[in-house]
């Protein structure tokens, strides 16, 4: 008999023995017919920004732009990074453009930058600005706190009509932030959401008849645009996908409880081989993860602990995507299983695998997947001891010192059962998927004893990219 991995993480804290199923830097993709778990994309390091507290990141006539630690930065192809000039740290920060300028909201002001001078310019209507964004030739504000959205000269980010504004008023309460999506300007309230059309006329938008959406925006940092539309944490604790001006719910429970009872601060978007994946960061725990392409989630984190994941934002530019991370590193996304120098750690937790309440003993457990594909470098440097101390001396008398000497051997994953539906874990098991060249090798698990629930742990941490398939055969008796 076939036990499924997870056709998603659905591990929810709440009640996680109801279904331990998890993907923690692993997502499934459909293959012949057959679903296989595959790595996460990995990072290596593109270059690091004086100062910490990464806000936001944007591509802007084929570059990227950084407001890191109170200050712009423009990033090129080659990872070489110019700064720009100075902003306002501030976690409410959005990055624009109009016509080839940079605009930042960041603090309260509204920042313009022309490739050699910056510019703070007078937006007339009100002058604490919470967002900006660019539709129909016109730079776009909103007021931090308030209820009002103002729009620049048609074509120019620097010049404000003080009577060029309108009220955000189909419900009272504040603008969290504004965004083109789709053609249309979408106004994030606390407690609601307004969509706005383009009138071809003097006042420029005004809200949609009908549009309105008692659910507002969770918090300012809690939403992104995807290709066509936008991905938000509504405040009702769920998340939605913004497409053909509708919001469609995506989350699952577990996702929900977490946004309920964890500190959820970021959302962003990237591509990996075809897939469209839509981040929630977390500060606390790792990262929930939204694969568009197959309607499913998987959790993304850092380290051997699993911890939150450091990424804050991304943007696509060079042919690629790039993150940027809460220490102010930028980082390309890469096939490779590495974050930045450190190991990615891939874990899969299976389902439950019952009996119908009976007790049954596991004799095996059987995996398919990347058989002798790859292997892993080792370092064999060290001292080799001569036993007799005669030797030519490494340096402590126990014999000859052997530098940059390296061999091979086979990718390992480690396997644990649950006896408990996943609250507990019992001893690792490790097996070799095989040395480069060995197709033909078994990977196969015996004699687990008698269970009346089993639940499978599957661990990767060598640097190599192996997949193998959602199902594992087992055999009990």
């Amino acid at each position: 008999m076939q036990v499924e991995w997870i056709g998603a993480g659905r591990r929810d804290a709440d009640n996680s023995q109801a279904d331990p199923s998890r993907l923690l830097n692993m997502y499934r993709e459909n293959l012949g017919g057959k679903a296989v778990l595959k790595s996460v994309p990995g990072t290596e390091t593109f270059c690091e920004l004086g100062g910490v507290f990464m806000r936001a990141m944007a591509e802007i006539s084929g570059q990227i732009y950084a407001a890191n630690g109170g200050m712009l930065y423009r990033i090129d192809s080659t990872g070489a990074e110019y700064l720009t000039g100075e902003i306002i740290s501030d976690a409410q920060t959005s990055i624009s453009s109009n016509n080839g300028k940079v605009t930042v909201a960041a603090g309260g002001d509204l920042f313009v930058f022309d490739g050699t001078t910056r510019t703070v310019p007078d937006t007339g209507a009100f002058t604490d600005i919470g967002s900006v964004s660019f539709i129909g030739q016109r730079t776009i504000v909103t007021e931090r706190n308030g209820r009002r959205v103002q729009w620049s000269g048609v074509a120019d980010a620097d010049t404000y009509d003080g009577l060029d504004f309108a009220t955000a008023e189909q419900r009272d309460d504040v603008i969290l932030r504004g965004a083109a999506i789709g053609g249309q300007y979408w106004v994030f309230k606390a407690e609601s959401i307004e969509q706005w059309y383009l009138t071809g006329a003097d006042n420029f938008i005004t809200y949609r008849p009908g549009s309105l959406v008692d659910i507002g925006l969770k918090s300012f940092g809690l939403f992104c645009t995807v290709p066509n539309g936008g991905f938000i944490v509504g405040s009702d604790n769920i998340a939605y996908i913004i497409s053909g001006g509708s919001m469609q719910p995506v989350s699952i429970r577990a996702v929900e409880t977490e946004l309920a009872d964890s500190t959820a601060d970021r959302c962003y978007y990237y591509e990996a081989e075809g897939h469209k994946f839509c981040v929630i960061r977390f500060t606390d725990r790792p990262a929930w993860v939204y694969d568009i392409s197959m309607n499913e989630w998987h959790e993304r984190s850092e380290g051997v602990d699993h911890d939150a994941w450091s990424a804050v934002d991304a943007v696509p530019a060079y042919g690629g995507y790039y993150i940027g991370t809460a220490r102010g590193s930028v980082r390309k996304l890469i096939k490779e299983p590495i974050d930045a120098d450190q190991p990615l750690f891939r874990r899969a937790v299976s389902s439950n695998l019952r009996n119908g309440g009976n007790f049954f003993s596991l004799d095996d457990v059987e995996f398919l997947g990347t058989i002798g594909q790859e292997r892993v470098r080792i370092d064999l440097s060290g001292a080799l001891d001569a036993g007799t101390g005669l030797a030519l001396d490494a340096g402590d008398g126990n014999g000859l010192l052997i530098t940059g000497v390296t061999g091979y051997r086979g990718a390992e994953i480690i396997l644990r059962l649950s006896k408990d539906r996943g609250e507990t874990f019992g001893i690792e098991r490790e097996k070799s998927l095989g040395d480069l060249g060995e197709y033909d090798r078994v990977l196969k698990y015996r004699a687990f004893g008698t269970m009346r629930n089993a639940c499978i742990e599957v661990t990767v941490s060598d640097p190599v990219n192996v997949s193998f398939d959602a199902a594992a055969e087992v055999k009990i008796s």
